[in-house]
C-alpha cells in the first residue's frame, strides 16, 4: 500500500472518534506509522471575506489533531474515504499508475456534515530532502469541494471479503502458472490473513485502525487489501510485459480485478 493511501486510511479512522470525543488520540501524529516521513501535516481551506470576493487560501489547522477539532466545531459528523476511477484520458489503467504520486484513480476524505459534505485531498512535496531523521515529506491536505451533495460510499464487508478472496485466488493461480512463486505467496498471504486471528501482525502499518474501533471481520479485511497490494514501480507486480497476447490479458484482467477488489474492501471497512 502506498504511504499516501495508508495515511488517508489513519486520518478518516482516527478522526471519526477524534471528532466524536475531544482529546482522544492525542499522541497520534507523534507515533503513528503513516506519518513517521513526514515533516508536517497541515491543512488548508479558502476563505471569503465578502459573498462576491475571490478566496483566499489560508491554513485552518497547522496538525491532524487541529483539523479534528477544527471539522467537530465547525460542525462535522463524520468522515468518510471517497474514491473515483480515472477518466481514462492518459491511456494507461488506474493499477499500472497506482504506485506513483497522485495516480492510480483519486482519493480523497469527505467531511459529512448534516446537509452537505466537504472533501480534502492531499499533496506531498519533499521539504527536507536530506533530513537526517528522514521526515522529507510536508503534506497539505487541501479542501477542493465545498458543500457538495455527500457521497458516503459504502459496501458490504461480508461481500466485499468474497470480492477480494475470488481476485486473490486468480492472481495467485497465473502468478503459479507463469512461476512467480514470490508474487505467488504474497497473494497466499493476503488471503489467509481473511482468517487470520491477528491480520495485522507483522505488518509495517499495523496501526491503521484504532483499538477496538472495527471488528475483527473488518480488520481481517483490511489487512488482507493491504498485504495484497503489489502495485508500485520497478521490480513490482506493474513492471511485466508479455509477449503472448493471452498472457498479457490475462495478466491485465487479474491484476485489475484485484485493483479494484482492494480498493473496494478498504472503502468498505474504513466506512463501516
Amino acid at each position: 500500500m502506498t504511504g499516501t493511501l495508508a495515511q488517508l486510511i489513519a486520518l478518516v479512522a482516527y478522526g471519526n472518534q477524534c471528532i466524536s470525543h475531544f482529546g482522544t488520540h492525542r499522541e497520534f501524529v507523534q507515533h503513528h506509522s503513516t506519518f513517521r516521513f513526514c515533516e508536517k501535516v497541515f491543512f488548508t481551506a479558502e476563505k471569503k471575506k465578502y459573498f462576491f470576493s475571490e478566496g483566499k487560501r489560508t491554513t485552518v489547522a497547522e496538525n491532524p489533531l487541529e483539523w479534528f477539532r477544527y471539522l467537530g466545531l465547525d460542525g462535522c459528523q463524520a468522515l468518510r474515504l471517497y474514491y473515483e476511477p480515472s477518466d481514462g484520458s492518459s491511456g494507461t489503467a488506474d493499477h499500472k499508475l497506482a504506485g506513483m504520486i497522485g495516480g492510480g484513480g483519486i482519493w480523497v476524505i469527505e467531511a459529512m456534515y448534516p446537509a452537505y459534505s466537504d472533501f480534502w485531498y492531499g499533496g506531498w512535496t519533499v521539504s527536507r530532502e536530506e533530513a537526517e531523521d528522514n521526515r522529507v515529506w510536508s503534506v497539505e491536505y487541501r479542501c477542493i469541494g465545498y458543500e457538495i451533495d455527500s457521497r458516503n460510499l459504502q459496501f458490504n464487508v461480508g461481500a466485499q471479503r468474497d470480492v477480494l478472496s475470488k481476485a486473490l485466488n486468480e492472481i495467485e493461480t497465473f502468478a503459479r502458472e507463469l512461476d512467480m512463486e514470490n508474487f505467488a505467496q504474497v497473494f497466499q498471504r493476503a488471503n489467509a490473513a481473511l482468517a487470520s486471528a491477528h491480520p495485522d501482525q507483522d505488518y509495517y502499518h499495523s496501526d491503521l485502525l484504532p483499538e477496538n474501533a472495527y471488528g475483527m471481520a473488518e480488520q481481517q479485511l483490511l489487512f488482507a487489501a493491504s498485504r495484497a497490494w503489489v502495485f508500485g514501480g520497478m521490480g513490482s507486480w506493474n513492471d511485466m510485459g508479455f509477449e503472448d497476447k493471452q498472457v498479457q490479458h490475462c495478466y491485465e484482467t487479474v491484476s485489475s480485478a484485484l485493483y479494484t477488489a482492494i480498493n473496494t474492501a478498504i472503502i468498505a471497512v474504513v466506512n463501516s
